[in-house]
């Protein structure tokens, strides 16, 4: 999760952070952001809606015939995905995703690869226990013994590490022992990420950091529909 460091509007949009680093790339950092609208060949769009496009959100429209050639639209939406997360992504449509059917496609992927401010040391890497949501196993687990900004919540503790060089950072939240993760998942709105943000205090910490791997899949139809665009996907009264 990514937020703007020592800003005076801690609710900018990560937009603004990501044309930041684009704008002004840190050295070390890496940070692509995979956007483009692929709709079928025989649509067409208003210019100043693609400019807009471009210059506020940096998406790119590229037309594919999904009607005569839906297989092979679906590669080259993979490949270049695939070449924007330096091939961390690969295979993000699925086979049969793609059908005569479809009318467009929206892409969004993130790529970013950042040192830490403070490196975890390799000697103080060791497996470790960890309880995951099914199973507790011994996984690689980075620890850290210094003075880190913390916010105390209710339920949960959070913790923010910073990328070197960056105005990005990490926010870890960790509930407390014998709170489900699902309930805090359920409590936690825009607000309290707020606080997490700006009521930091300064502790001294002793932090246990297992190694991972994120892959999140987002139902981003779920969360149109409750934001309240819901004729977008009836078949009966959506109209474009």
């Amino acid at each position: 999760m990514g937020f703007e460091r020592d800003s005076a509007n801690r609710d900018a949009l990560s937009l603004q952070i990501e044309k930041s680093i684009f704008d002004a790339p840190a050295k070390g950092v890496l940070l692509r952001i995979a956007n483009k609208i692929y709709p079928a060949k025989r649509y067409s769009f208003l210019p100043e809606f693609m400019e807009g496009l471009k210059a506020n959100y940096r998406i790119a429209i590229e037309p594919l015939d999904f009607e005569a050639a839906p297989e092979p639209s679906r590669q080259k939406i993979n490949r270049w995905v695939a070449e924007k997360t330096s091939n961390k992504i690969q295979g993000l449509l699925p086979s049969g995703s793609i059908d005569e059917y479809t009318r467009m496609v929206l892409v969004n992927a993130i790529y970013l690869k950042a040192p830490w401010e403070i490196p975890f040391k390799k000697s103080e890497t060791r497996n470790e226990s960890f309880k995951g949501l099914r199973n507790k196993k011994k996984v690689p687990t980075m620890h850290r013994l210094d003075n880190m900004e913390v916010f105390i919540g209710r339920n949960y503790k959070a913790l923010t590490l910073y990328y070197k060089n960056s105005p990005l950072s990490m926010l870890l939240v960790l509930p407390n022992e014998g709170y489900a993760l699902a309930n805090l998942e359920d409590e936690l709105k825009a607000e309290d990420f707020r606080m997490m943000l700006n009521r930091k205090q300064m502790r001294f910490v002793k932090l246990a950091l297992p190694k991972f791997r994120q892959e999140l899949k987002v139902d981003g139809k779920g969360m149109l529909e409750t934001l309240g665009a819901l004729l977008a996907f009836s078949d009966a009264a959506a109209d474009f």
